[in-house]
């Protein structure tokens, strides 16, 4: 279910206020439903998954739901008019601190994030402390949260947020209940991007919403692309679409494929003749991506030990992304070292 509030971005107007409203995550909206319902919120938790993903989102509906005025108690729905719940909803509240720490990673930052915490709340009913990119925090500013989590009073709560949870000391990860938000599903995005259109009243068709989707981007990410093809007038576009989102045609991606099969054979002279005939028709990065995901399916399909063996030494040279300022030097180094069978 997909509600649109207020106008403007899209990513603002569709984040989701309610558990049911989050896409995919069904394991985390599941806990945090019970831990409403049920009136057994955690002192802490330690959100974690890949950007985008909804842990910032999560963490704010937990917040509005321990406070929202039209509800006794706790509740997976808060109403989203109550005074508690749009303080939190704009962050106009020191009592919900929704704080990126990585900024602020050393031991006097840490010290200053918690030093509020021996008061009492006043405007809401509970206090909420967001600690996103909590991984970057020093191991001493992250020793800093031990005690203040273990005294926390039963009106303050702690939500660390992190990409990566083995960065997380491990005294630490103990004090916390652990939540993890995956990655969403293609399926699950393209139902987001239809229920946007279908709520704005746009013509659109499911092809070109799927183009939005090849990279598998996040929800953000998703919703972020749809809006400025919106934006641009070009929802029925197909070719505007794939430019905008850097893919290529079936006959374009036909040429970088033989050049990864020319990589596959061993012999540089060929693939470098390749490489000058695309450099001046596709991005490094666009090459790049289509050699990654062939050699991702060769190895997948790997028939020995041995070929299976040869295709990952070439995976790790095309693993990872081009974004430096001198983008053709990066491709032909790794396609040089992929063909020649050379290891990282």
């Amino acid at each position: 279910m997909i509600i649109g509030r207020g106008s403007g971005d899209y990513t603002v107007k569709y984040r989701p206020c309610l558990v049911e409203e989050v896409i995919g995550q069904d394991v985390a909206k599941d806990i945090i439903k019970r831990a409403l319902s049920g009136n057994i919120v955690a002192p802490a938790y330690l959100f974690h998954g890949e950007s985008g993903t909804g842990k910032t989102t999560m963490a704010r509906i937990l917040a509005m739901g321990v406070n929202c005025l039209a509800h006794g108690l706790p509740t997976p729905e808060p109403c989203m008019e109550c005074e508690n719940c749009n303080q939190i909803y704009l962050q106009r509240t020191p009592e919900y601190m929704e704080i990126n720490v990585g900024d602020k990673t050393g031991v006097d930052s840490a010290r200053d994030l918690t030093g509020d915490l021996i008061y009492s709340t006043i405007d809401l009913k509970r206090r909420m402390v967001v600690l996103d990119e909590c991984q970057q925090m020093t191991s001493q500013a992250q020793n800093m949260l031990l005690k203040p989590i273990e005294d926390a009073t039963a009106d303050t709560h702690f939500i660390l947020c992190t990409t990566e949870p083995k960065k997380i000391i491990k005294p630490l990860r103990s004090r916390c209940k652990p939540i993890e938000f995956k990655r969403v599903s293609k399926p699950n995005l393209l139902v987001l991007l239809e229920s946007i259109c279908q709520f704005e009243g746009l013509e659109y068709n499911v092809k070109n919403l799927r183009l939005m989707l090849i990279e598998n981007p996040s929800p953000r990410d998703a919703v972020s692309s749809l809006q400025q093809v919106v934006t641009a007038n070009k929802l029925n576009d197909s070719n505007w679409i794939r430019k905008f989102m850097d893919q290529l045609t079936e006959e374009e991606e036909g040429q970088v494929i033989e050049l990864a099969r020319l990589v596959n054979k061993g012999y540089w002279k060929p693939v470098a003749q390749k490489v000058k005939q695309l450099a001046n028709s596709y991005s490094e990065e666009q090459m790049r991506i289509i050699l990654a995901l062939y050699f991702t399916k060769a190895l997948l399909n790997a028939k020995s030990e041995e070929e299976a063996k040869k295709f990952s030494i070439i995976l790790n040279w095309l693993k990872q992304p081009i974004y430096t300022h001198k983008p053709l030097i990066e491709l032909t180094h790794a396609l040089y070292n992929a063909t020649k069978r050379k290891r990282p």
